[in-house]
């Protein structure tokens, strides 16, 4: 950038000035904002990563205040930093984690709603609907049903049946006797 300063400071010409600043000022403000994207703070990156990678058992015990403990910091100095680096709250980002953990679980499992529920430490199956319904737009319930992979119906070899001329020479009588009885 030092480039450009040093081109505004020399140019004499006040029509040269104008558009050389107007350059400096447009790469300025674009680098700017990739730096910002590229050094996200090194603590939301831990954070992100550690509600990324949790099993499901950290997962449900994992609040602001736990993950704040673990990184060294305080949570309100964490959720700060959380916030302005990738715009959503922390504890929000680890609802969406629980989430998706329940989706997962969901689809490839065969425990029940509340069973999950209790993994993810929701005491209340219901307040955990509620929750996976606001995130998913569905229920538990529905979301394992529209979801869920069933196993493929086995193909049965056809049974030997009757041909085709043996099928309608049968019908064709039965129809002549419902005929004869009026």
């Amino acid at each position: 950038m030092h480039v450009f300063t040093s081109t505004i400071l020399k140019s004499q010409n006040s029509k040269n000035l104008f558009p050389t600043f107007f350059v400096y000022l447009t790469l300025s403000s674009f680098f700017n904002v990739k730096m910002k994207e590229k050094q996200k703070n090194k603590l939301s990156r831990r954070a992100a990563q550690k509600v990324d990678n949790a099993s499901t058992e950290e997962l449900a015990a994992m609040t602001v205040n736990s993950l704040a403990n673990e990184l060294d910091v305080t949570p309100e100095h964490l959720s700060r930093t959380f916030t302005a680096d990738y715009e959503c709250h922390l504890k929000d980002y680890i609802e969406d984690a629980k989430m998706n953990k329940a989706e997962d679980l969901l689809k490839n499992t065969d425990l029940q709603v509340k069973e999950i529920a209790k993994r993810l430490d929701y005491s209340k199956p219901g307040y955990f609907s509620d929750v996976f319904k606001k995130h998913k737009g569905v229920s538990p319930k529905k979301y394992r049903e529209n979801h869920n992979s069933q196993p493929e119906k086995e193909i049965q070899p056809p049974k030997e049946e009757e041909s085709i001329w043996q099928i309608f020479k049968n019908k064709i009588i039965k129809y002549f006797q419902a005929k004869v009885h009026y």
